[in-house]
């Protein structure tokens, strides 16, 4: 079915998706400046190009580095982006030998431990230890590795505001991945060997039956971004093109971007807008699903670059603790034939 659309999907559809995508092109993958005079005369938004709203597909976007440098190496159309340091320990990686299973507790743990999104300096690599683990052969010595950073007490959250999943009781995250990961993952790469594909969010239950049995909470956002994964970099195993879990930033964005008719189930309705985009844009609904969470960043003027604001006074209007407000949106011309030629 077709939903109403509201505001922001214009926004979203003809202001936000471009742009990024044209940043994305040109200077995240490319060689452009995104402050030079090319970038400010066609996305002519400061906070679009002092922050991370650069990407519209996963594998470029900062959360999803260590995972492209360990699938891609050299290979990757962003290596040439990479830190000197990074660059040494890409060329080290040996990742040609792992199996799917090393592939699923890699997916995971990266997710766990909150994927490196950050918005700082080391944005993308802040405190992984995944990026490490490519110099290794097998989860055994990964796990060593693992247990030396703890004994030494160095910090493995990458991330810079999200809160870490609920493991056991008394149990650290990455003693879980240490424990209960690698059987998790050993049933994973079972489960998706199937002679079908399974579907990301039929994955992301499967995993999270066994915290049901174990008397663990769901990890619905790392388990539903590991399935992600596995559809992009496995896509024999996982559908890259079926629907998955919406996080909380996505669901607000698509709530910025639709209308939800009352009574329709909420997974029916992230579906329907996760549909409608991919149709309207192209990519897939994991792709949007992540642009959405930086859509809604974009429309609270998140930045941590300065206190830039986005050109056309855009904003939430529909989610978030604030009472909707007098909606005062600057002109703006939305050249979308110009970006997406």
């Amino acid at each position: 079915m077709s939903l109403v659309q509201r505001e922001n999907y214009k926004t979203y559809v003809e202001y936000f998706w471009p742009r990024a995508k044209w940043l994305e092109d040109n200077c995240h993958i490319g060689t452009t400046d995104s402050l030079g005079k090319e970038a400010s005369k066609i996305v002519n938004d400061p906070l679009m190009q002092n922050g991370v709203y650069n990407s519209v597909s996963r594998w470029t976007e900062g959360f999803n580095y260590v995972l492209e440098d360990l699938q891609n190496k050299e290979n990757s159309p962003q290596f040439h982006k990479r830190p000197d340091q990074v660059k040494e320990r890409i060329l080290k990686y040996k990742t040609e030998k792992w199996t799917l299973k090393t592939w699923i507790w890699t997916y995971i743990f990266h997710r766990a431990t909150g994927s490196g999104f950050s918005g700082t300096y080391d944005h993308g690599y802040r405190n992984s230890i995944v990026t490490h683990f490519g110099k290794y052969d097998t989860i055994d010595e990964m796990i060593d590795l693992t247990r030396q950073w703890k004994k030494q007490k160095r910090s493995m959250n990458t991330s810079v505001g999200n809160i870490p999943p609920h493991p056991r009781k008394g149990q650290s995250v990455t003693e879980y991945m240490c424990t209960d990961g690698v059987y998790q993952a050993e049933r994973c790469s079972e489960f998706v060997r199937s002679n079908t594909p399974r579907t990301i969010r039929r994955t992301t239950n499967f995993l999270n039956e066994y915290h049901l049995q174990e008397g663990i909470k769901r990890w619905n956002f790392p388990f539903a971004m590991a399935s992600a994964d596995i559809a992009h970099y496995h896509p024999n195993s996982v559908d890259p093109n079926s629907m998955l879990m919406c996080g909380s930033n996505a669901r607000d964005g698509l709530l910025e971007c639709f209308e939800r008719p009352k009574g329709m189930a909420l997974d029916n309705f992230t579906d329907a807008g996760l549909i409608e985009l991919s149709e309207k844009l192209g990519t897939t609904p994991a792709q949007h699903e992540d642009t959405l969470c930086i859509f809604i960043r974009f429309l609270d003027n998140v930045c941590r670059a300065g206190p830039y604001k986005n050109a056309g006074g855009f904003k939430r209007l529909y989610t978030g603790k604030k009472l909707k407000e007098i909606y005062v949106q600057k002109k703006i011309d939305y050249p979308l034939n110009e970006f997406m030629a």
